[in-house]
């Protein structure tokens, strides 16, 4: 059986691109560790490119099952990466921190 996967597209907003230079950005000036953040942010990267393939592995996050938009949370070390499935586009919304209020990001 060599049966293709259904791949999706993956997008990113800008605010997950912001997200991402965020992080690095933090990672690299105020901790001063640049090959971590490299390391971080390309693992970040290969996640969200993961997410072509079966995205709904990852399941609604409970505080936004009744919304319109489901979101689902990716946990990637102390950061989640938020995004929706839209037909057959993932849209990456966010990258949060552990310590970061999801709602308020959101602005939900």
């Amino acid at each position: 059986m060599n049966e293709e996967l259904e791949r999706y597209q993956v997008l990113l907003t800008a605010d997950a691109l912001k997200d991402i230079d965020d992080i690095y950005d933090y990672i690299v000036c105020k901790l001063k560790a640049p090959m971590t953040a490299q390391k971080l942010c390309g693992q970040i990267r290969g996640a969200i490119l993961d997410l072509q393939v079966f995205p709904q592995r990852y399941k609604v996050m409970e505080a936004f099952k009744e919304e319109s938009r489901k979101f689902r949370g990716m946990p990637i070390g102390n950061y989640l990466i938020i995004y929706v499935i839209i037909a057959q586009t993932v849209m990456v919304t966010n990258i949060l921190h552990s310590t970061e209020d999801i709602n308020q990001k959101l602005k939900l």
